[in-house]
Formats: C-alpha cells, sequence, structure tokens
C-alpha cells in the first residue's frame, strides 16, 4: 500500500466512492422502509384509539340515556305506583293471610308473589340499590324461613319470617313518606299513599309482636304465638285492633313489653292521621299560592 503513488492513490479514493454510496443505498432504503411501516402501525393505532374513543362516548350516551328515560318513568309511574302498592298489601293482608290460616300452600305461593311485586314496585319508585337490597334480604329471609320449615321445622323460622317483615315494611315506610311527603301538588295517588303508610305502621308491629311473643311465652291471652297457618291472620287482626283502638278484649297483652309496643301502637293510631291531614293540607294550600296568584296576574 506505501508503493501506490498519488494517482493511484486518486484511483483509490474514486473506487472507494462507489463503494461507499453502494454501501449508503440499501441503508437509506431500509430506512424509507421503516419509516412507511412505523407510519402504518401509527395510523392503526390512531384509529383503533379514534375507535375506543367512539365506542366509549357511545356507551356513555347510552348510560346517559336509559338514566333519563327511567328517571321520566319514575316522574310518571310513582304517584299511580303509590295506589298499586296500597291494592297489593291490602290483597296480601285481608285476603290471601285469612285464607293462609286454611293451611293451603296455595295461597302462600300468591302472597310470596304479592311480595315480590311490592319490593320490585318499591325499588322502581325509590330508584335505590340500598331500598332493593333490603327488601331482596327481607324476601331471601321469608323463603328461607319457609324451605327450612319443609325439612326441619323450628323456632328459627317464625324469627326469620317477622324480622323479613320488619324489614320490608320499614323499607317500604321509608320509600312510601318520602314520594308522599315530596315536593309537589297533593294528588289523589299521594293521599292513598298515605293510607299505605298507615297499613305499614300496622304490618310494622304485626313483626314486633311477633317476636316478641315468641321471645317471652305468655306474653299475650287470648293468642298463640307459635309457627302455625293462622298466626298471620291473628296478628294482623290484633294489631289493627290496637292500632284503631277498638278494643275487642279477645287479645290482651299481659307482660309489660308487649303493653308497651300495644300502648306506642295505639298512640301512633291516634296521633298519625291528624299530623298527616295537617301536613298534606298545609302542603296543598302551599302549592295552592302560586297558582292563585298566576290567575290573579292573568286577570288583571
Amino acid at each position: 500500500m506505501a508503493t501506490v503513488d498519488g494517482r493511484g492513490s486518486r484511483r483509490f479514493a474514486l473506487t472507494a466512492l462507489p463503494t461507499q454510496v453502494a454501501y449508503c443505498g440499501p441503508s437509506r432504503a431500509r430506512s424509507g422502509a421503516s419509516d412507511v411501516d412505523w407510519t402504518k402501525e401509527t395510523s392503526i393505532h390512531s384509529s383503533a384509539a379514534s375507535t375506543v374513543t367512539l365506542l366509549q362516548r357511545w356507551e356513555s350516551d347510552m348510560a346517559a340515556t336509559f338514566e333519563t328515560r327511567v328517571r321520566k318513568l319514575q316522574e310518571q309511574y310513582s304517584d299511580p305506583i303509590l295506589t298499586a302498592l296500597t291494592i297489593l298489601l291490602l290483597i296480601l293482608m285481608f285476603v290471601f293471610a285469612p285464607l293462609q290460616a286454611t293451611g293451603h300452600i296455595v295461597f302462600q305461593v300468591f302472597g310470596f308473589l304479592l311480595a315480590f311485586a311490592i319490593i320490585a314496585g318499591a325499588a322502581f319508585m325509590s330508584g335505590s340499590t340500598t331500598v332493593f337490597f333490603a327488601m331482596m334480604v327481607a324476601l331471601g329471609m321469608n323463603i328461607t324461613a319457609v324451605v327450612h320449615r319443609l325439612s326441619n321445622p323450628s323456632a328459627l323460622d317464625l324469627h326469620l319470617i317477622a324480622g323479613g317483615w320488619l324489614i320490608l315494611a320499614i323499607t317500604l315506610g321509608w320509600v312510601v313518606a318520602r314520594q308522599v311527603f315530596a315536593a309537589g301538588r297533593v294528588t289523589y295517588h299521594r293521599i292513598v299513599g298515605a293510607i299505605l303508610l298507615y297499613f305499614l305502621i300496622s304490618i310494622i308491629f304485626v313483626a314486633l309482636f311477633a317476636i316478641v311473643g315468641q321471645a317471652i311465652p305468655k306474653a299475650f291471652s287470648g293468642i298463640a304465638v307459635d309457627d302455625n297457618a293462622a298466626l298471620a291472620s291473628n296478628l294482623i287482626y290484633f294489631s289493627f285492633v290496637t292500632l284503631t283502638s277498638t278494643g275487642y278484649g279477645d287479645v290482651v297483652p299481659v307482660h309489660p313489653i308487649a303493653r308497651s309496643l300495644c300502648n306506642l301502637e295505639s298512640i301512633f293510631g291516634q296521633l298519625y292521621p291528624a299530623i298527616l291531614l295537617a301536613r298534606l293540607v298545609t302542603q296543598e294550600l302551599g302549592d295552592a299560592k302560586p297558582d292563585r296568584r298566576q290567575k290573579r296576574d292573568k286577570a288583571r
């Protein structure tokens, strides 16, 4: 290499230059191909991301539309549901409960169906998952007691049934009270809902009487608080007699706790109608004032 003259060096440089160019050419070609692939991958990823974003927006829009429709249905049918729940509860208390005393299982099945319809109506009217969960727990307690009664009956069955109806009545009473005393005009359905709330007070004390009578033997005279088909009908009868202060005297509370419960129920029975009427009349007058002012303004 040292014996090569300057012309040879030039020749070497000239021959080396095409080699460099020939070497760099494929590299640039490969770089261009990778740029094209990267551009394609970027466009694919961007299109996929935009598709996911569109799907998320569509899902959120559908959820918002569904919630809006449910709210409109609740606003439209909440008051009529009060009347429907009142009718179902009346049928359950004064038709199927006495028929269950005959011992036919078919009436117990119809009773569970009515109870499930009441739960569904209350859950729809409230729109609360907590209310639905509490009512389903109450229904589950009753179903568990019925199934356990068929295989191995015990005193636990009556406690489960009474506890389930206590949870159901308290939860339903809270839902009905919110709807009855909510802002707005006092409609016919709200008045019926107030009557339903009065009936639910009696159901609450039916469950309490069953718990006390099962825990304390001979707490009541004239009624046997044990697991039998006629117990529900007998306790409903005694609860309404106490709530309305009728007092026929055929069933008498003997234990002090039982007497305290009866006194408390009779106080509710006396005060509730007066307070309820005053509350509804005040609410109706308050809602009627803006309408009267508008009519006077139009007349002027």
